[in-house]
């Protein structure tokens, strides 16, 4: 699907969905446009390769999916491959995932393709229905840059609900844990992770287009990039500070089951304790040999009983003297 902007200064926003209307635009180098592609139907290969007529290679990198954030800077265009987060299902566990965005910026031209719908995207052709001026009044360079601060939004917005989870978490290990809580901690690390993976690499493409010379990219326009830059750079360290205090937590979760189960085992080793001393008598006592003391005593059964718990309460004492107990 493609969804287009086009602004000339003085006129009203046109917004259209029909490919032959860009190549006239692109002819006439008047204006900023911005041309959105979403979804891996045919229709964008053929408006990447026979509108825009980018470099076959670059148009082949963009239609496969690209776990590693980059930028490349040629005589045509600016190309670079940003990566936006969301939250999706795997396995029973609402995870983070990433979407790869290539972004192509040239002469008077903003192009963003995505195989799937992307928030940030969304939120951004909204923004620009909304005041045009501000989006898409200086240029395609900060057009850019209000794609990667958008971009950072969402980052931030992922981060704030992790930071929720990892809230309700860190109350839940005071109160007696289930066997589930040990795979939430798995499955939050391996989120961040993912993020961690994904944001070193894409900190250094905002910090090379922020510091890169290109005709595409005014100096003004690289301020305001290394601004996007610092942003995500915050991004980055924060989910540093979160992957940190989730192994935090992960240690605490042992410590907790292995104290656990150390009280399990004192009280397990204090009735065995306890119970050896009327073992040792009753085995003594119930061997079959003919003469034995205080055997045809009638009292012995019960003299037995009281030495037994005589036996057990001292031993029980004596834990609680020694503060075993």
């Amino acid at each position: 699907m493609l969804t287009a902007f086009h602004r000339v200064e003085g006129q009203p926003l046109k917004t259209f969905q029909d490919p032959g209307q860009v190549r006239g635009i692109l002819d006439r180098h008047e204006g900023i446009l911005w041309v959105d592609l979403e979804g891996s139907s045919p229709e964008p290969t053929a408006i990447l390769q026979d509108v825009f007529r980018f470099q076959p290679l670059l148009v082949q990198e963009s239609l496969r999916y690209s776990d590693r954030p980059k930028a490349d800077f040629t005589d045509a265009c600016v190309y670079a491959i940003l990566h936006a987060p969301s939250f999706r299902e795997r396995g029973g566990w609402v995870g983070v995932d990433t979407t790869d965005i290539d972004v192509f910026l040239g002469d008077g031209f903003l192009v963003t393709y995505h195989p799937e719908p992307i928030g940030a995207i969304t939120a951004l052709r909204d923004r620009c229905r909304a005041t045009p001026e501000k989006y898409l009044g200086r240029g395609c360079d900060f057009l850019l840059y209000h794609v990667e601060e958008t971009i950072v939004e969402s980052f931030f917005a992922v981060i704030d609900s992790l930071e929720v989870r990892l809230d309700t978490m860190e109350k839940e290990i005071f109160s007696r844990p289930s066997a589930q809580f040990f795979k939430k901690i798995v499955h939050f690390k391996r989120d961040l992770m993912h993020l961690r993976r994904i944001l070193g690499p894409e900190r250094e493409v905002f910090s090379l287009l922020g510091r890169e010379e290109s005709r595409f990219i005014g100096a003004s326009a690289r301020q305001h990039l290394r601004t996007a830059y610092d942003h995500i750079s915050i991004v980055h360290d924060v989910v540093e500070i979160d992957r940190d205090m989730v192994v935090g937590l992960r240690d605490t979760y042992l410590s907790f089951v292995s104290n656990r189960m150390s009280e399990v085992m004192k009280v397990l080793t204090i009735i065995t304790t306890c119970l050896m001393p009327p073992t040792l008598l009753a085995g003594i006592w119930g061997m079959n040999f003919e003469h034995l003391p205080l055997r045809d005593w009638p009292y012995a059964f019960w003299a037995f009983l009281t030495l037994c718990g005589g036996m057990g309460g001292g031993m029980l004492y004596a834990f609680r003297r020694q503060k075993w107990m």
